[in-house]
């Protein structure tokens, strides 16, 4: 076997090793309301900044949900093309990002406003449509697009 035929045999097994994964995985809907409780669960007590990704397919069911970075006490410097690599990689529409204050500031900083504005052009540029940006402490959330900053 060549290297051109290896290579086909490897893309056709990692393709079926995505469908596989995408149809066993639940197509579950969720609300703003829930994605909120269920984040403050998971980064909410953080000492940690983290940024998390929600894929979602077009009729808003999670695709995946992956932990992008994890910076320091009071910053998480991220890239765009961070997030939008898992995006392509799964084929998903549509993403909402979503990061926790340790501090337990429910306030958008000057450099989450600067960054989600830099991602929600970069998703434009690639097709996918930048739901949300939600930061997240202990007890509470705040979404940007309720606030209209996104």
């Amino acid at each position: 076997m060549g290297n051109a035929q290896a290579c086909k045999l490897l893309a056709a097994v990692e393709l079926g090793a995505r469908k596989i994964e995408r149809e066993s995985m639940p197509k579950e809907q969720i609300s703003l309301s829930q994605l909120g409780k269920h984040l403050i669960k998971k980064i909410g007590n953080s000492p940690q900044e983290k940024l998390v990704a929600v894929y979602l397919d077009n009729g808003f069911h999670i695709i995946k949900e992956s932990t992008i970075f994890i910076g320091t006490v009071d910053s998480a410097t991220v890239h765009p093309r961070d997030v939008l690599r898992e995006g392509l990689r799964l084929s998903a529409p549509q993403v909402i990002i979503c990061h926790n204050h340790p501090g337990g500031s429910l306030s958008a900083s000057p450099e989450d406003e600067r960054f989600s504005e830099r991602l929600k052009k970069c998703c434009e540029l690639v097709g996918i449509n930048l739901v949300d940006h939600i930061i997240v402490t202990p007890h509470d959330f705040l979404s940007f697009k309720a606030q209209d900053l996104i």
